[in-house]
Protein backbone atom coordinates (compact mmCIF):
# COMPACT_ATOMS: atom_id res chain seq x y z
CA UNK A 1 0.00 0.00 0.00
CA UNK A 2 2.81 2.40 0.82
CA UNK A 3 4.35 1.78 -2.63
CA UNK A 4 1.16 2.97 -4.35
CA UNK A 5 1.21 6.21 -2.40
CA UNK A 6 4.81 6.88 -3.44
CA UNK A 7 4.04 6.21 -7.11
CA UNK A 8 1.01 8.48 -7.07
CA UNK A 9 3.03 11.30 -5.59
CA UNK A 10 5.76 10.95 -8.20
CA UNK A 11 3.36 10.91 -11.16
CA UNK A 12 1.80 14.20 -10.06
CA UNK A 13 5.16 15.96 -10.20
CA UNK A 14 6.12 14.57 -13.60
CA UNK A 15 2.82 15.63 -15.25
CA UNK A 16 3.09 19.33 -14.47
CA UNK A 17 6.30 20.71 -15.91
CA UNK A 18 6.90 24.46 -15.84
CA UNK A 19 6.57 26.35 -19.13
CA UNK A 20 9.69 27.27 -21.07
CA UNK A 21 10.13 30.97 -21.87
CA UNK A 22 12.22 32.67 -24.56
CA UNK A 23 13.76 36.11 -24.26
CA UNK A 24 13.33 38.76 -26.94
CA UNK A 25 16.88 38.16 -28.10
CA UNK A 26 16.42 34.38 -28.30
CA UNK A 27 13.23 34.69 -30.34
CA UNK A 28 14.82 37.30 -32.61
CA UNK A 29 17.75 34.93 -33.26
CA UNK A 30 15.39 31.99 -33.84
CA UNK A 31 13.53 33.93 -36.53
CA UNK A 32 16.49 35.92 -37.89
CA UNK A 33 14.85 39.27 -37.16
CA UNK A 34 15.70 42.23 -34.94
CA UNK A 35 14.51 42.73 -31.38
CA UNK A 36 13.07 46.05 -32.60
CA UNK A 37 10.78 44.19 -35.01
CA UNK A 38 9.45 42.04 -32.15
CA UNK A 39 8.85 45.20 -30.12
CA UNK A 40 7.03 46.81 -33.04
CA UNK A 41 4.87 43.71 -33.48
CA UNK A 42 4.01 43.71 -29.76
CA UNK A 43 3.00 47.36 -29.94
CA UNK A 44 0.78 46.79 -32.99
CA UNK A 45 -0.66 43.54 -31.63
CA UNK A 46 0.61 41.48 -34.59
CA UNK A 47 3.13 39.34 -32.76
CA UNK A 48 3.27 36.33 -30.51
CA UNK A 49 1.45 36.56 -27.17
CA UNK A 50 3.93 37.54 -24.46
CA UNK A 51 4.36 37.75 -20.71
CA UNK A 52 5.53 40.97 -19.09
CA UNK A 53 7.34 40.66 -15.77
CA UNK A 54 8.19 44.18 -14.70
CA UNK A 55 10.37 45.42 -17.55
CA UNK A 56 11.14 41.91 -18.82
CA UNK A 57 9.32 40.47 -21.83
CA UNK A 58 9.15 36.71 -22.24
CA UNK A 59 7.52 34.48 -24.84
CA UNK A 60 6.15 31.06 -23.90
CA UNK A 61 7.79 28.51 -26.18
CA UNK A 62 4.45 26.78 -26.80
CA UNK A 63 2.96 30.12 -27.96
CA UNK A 64 5.90 30.64 -30.32
CA UNK A 65 5.42 27.19 -31.86
CA UNK A 66 1.65 27.76 -32.17
CA UNK A 67 2.28 31.13 -33.87
CA UNK A 68 4.76 29.55 -36.28
CA UNK A 69 2.32 26.75 -37.09
CA UNK A 70 -0.58 29.17 -37.63
CA UNK A 71 1.57 31.25 -39.99
CA UNK A 72 2.97 28.35 -42.00
CA UNK A 73 2.08 28.60 -45.70
CA UNK A 74 2.89 26.37 -48.63
CA UNK A 75 2.38 29.03 -51.31
CA UNK A 76 1.79 32.78 -51.49
CA UNK A 77 -1.93 32.58 -52.36
CA UNK A 78 -2.57 31.35 -48.80
CA UNK A 79 -1.35 34.59 -47.24
CA UNK A 80 -3.71 37.20 -45.93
Amino acid sequence: MQNNIKNQGNSEHSEASPPVFLTERTLAQRWGVSVKLLQKNRYSGDGVPYVKLGRLVRYKFEDVVAFETANHHTHSSEEG
